[in-house]
């Protein structure tokens, strides 16, 4: 493919984790062709919040655009979903591999093979899942390199930080935001540790703020609030957008394996990820100030946990980011 090419639309129809973890990948494509036009559409609003802060051109819902009838094997595909496809010197879709029937649909509208990517790990490998996306473009004959981590340059900073002080009634200072929820019960860390931990940080002279959805509501209840309120302020998403802001406006990030500690390390928030059963050498966020902390083991004392917790928070200022730009 032509260095030259401009014009480039990114299907993702995942959730926010893996929707952030492509704009990874977007980065490395965008150094390729010198800066091109970026169109990304996807279910996550998160690509709104890319948009507003620079780091792609253009954001669309995947639902607005008609996508979805590229899953049927027999209808007739909008013709404004074609136009809009067909507007693109280069389409890169994350809703399936080559061979399933998204694909071809893509392929026949665009009168070319599509360069698609199956956003899952394949079996086996433990070589991270940003890794493995390139290599299915280099199979694909896009030979693409993501030579080192992205980021978002946060420019206002300083007024999200003025702003999430407000909300949790600071005038100002350190602020770490804690996320303890994620898609399913077994990727959040046991509460009493996380407690503990943000007491710590409360303990060095940090404010400490929760921030909680609407899963973590529906899956335990008005009490899981209170409860957190003992230790610290409780913010509620109001939306994806506004809460990556509020992570961006933050100086340290501590969550579980789960949307938006991906966001805070794409942001360049120093981030402690949380995880159990995932394997983090697949899925851990990709940041240049992100380490990544196991779950505390069910024998292990919670005190001994949380001193190796504050350790990795402590050196993440000198810590080198590693380099995914090799093939696996």
């Amino acid at each position: 493919m032509s260095a030259s090419r401009s014009g480039l639309l990114v299907l993702h129809a995942g959730a926010l984790g893996d929707c952030v973890l492509s704009l990874h990948l977007v980065a490395g494509l965008k150094r390729m062709w010198a800066n091109p036009q970026v169109t990304v559409a996807a279910r996550s609003s998160i690509v709104h919040w890319a948009k507003r802060h620079g780091f792609i051109d253009e954001a669309r819902s995947i639902e607005e655009i008609g996508m979805h009838c590229l899953y049927d094997p027999v209808g007739d595909l909008p013709e404004h979903t074609a136009r809009f496809l067909r507007g693109f010197d280069c389409v890169i879709s994350f809703l399936g591999g080559r061979t399933e029937i998204v694909s071809q649909r893509l392929s026949q509208v665009l009168g070319r093979e599509v360069l698609a990517i199956d956003p899952r790990s394949t079996p086996g490998l433990t070589t991270h899942i940003v890794q493995q996306w390139m290599a299915q473009l280099r199979d694909s004959g896009l030979a693409v390199e993501v030579p080192s981590i992205a980021g978002i340059e946060i420019r206002e900073r300083r007024a999200l930080h003025e702003h999430l002080c407000l909300r949790i009634g600071v005038n100002d200072g350190r602020i770490i935001l804690c996320h303890p929820g994620s898609g399913g019960l077994a990727k959040c860390c046991p509460l009493e540790a996380f407690e503990r931990l943000v007491a710590a940080k409360r303990a060095q002279g940090w404010f400490a703020a929760w921030m909680i959805g609407p899963d973590e509501l529906e899956r335990f209840g008005s009490e899981y609030a209170w409860r957190l309120e003992r230790t610290a302020p409780v913010l509620y998403e109001e939306s994806v957008e506004i809460a990556a802001d509020l992570v961006c406006g933050a100086d340290a990030f501590i969550g579980n394996d789960a949307g938006m500690t991906h966001i805070a390390a794409l942001a360049g928030v120093s981030t402690i990820a949380l995880f159990g059963p995932t394997d983090p050498r697949v899925w851990m966020p990709l940041g240049q100030q992100c380490s990544v902390i196991r779950f505390p083991e069910p024998t292990e004392p919670i005190v001994e946990w949380v001193q190796g917790a504050m350790s990795n928070l402590a050196v993440l200022q000198r810590k080198v980011a590693p380099d995914y730009s090799a093939a696996p």
